[in-house]
């Protein structure tokens, strides 16, 4: 019986949604890593070799 009930919900259009939703989420996480990156890389470029100023970045 529960190896039916898993086969069914595999099958349902709420996994299918769910994937959906999954996947979307894991966009918006590269999306964001890809800005923390490109600030992280702005703030270095910033930074004058001479002065020892600390980076902050805010990660959420």
């Amino acid at each position: 019986m529960e190896a039916i009930a898993i086969a069914e919900y595999f099958t349902s259009d709420r996994f299918q949604e769910t994937t959906k939703i999954l996947e979307k989420l894991e966009n918006q996480k590269i999306k964001r890593l890809s800005t923390i990156l490109r600030s992280i890389k702005n703030k270095l470029r910033d930074l004058d070799v001479n002065s020892v100023t600390p980076i902050y970045i805010r990660v959420c």
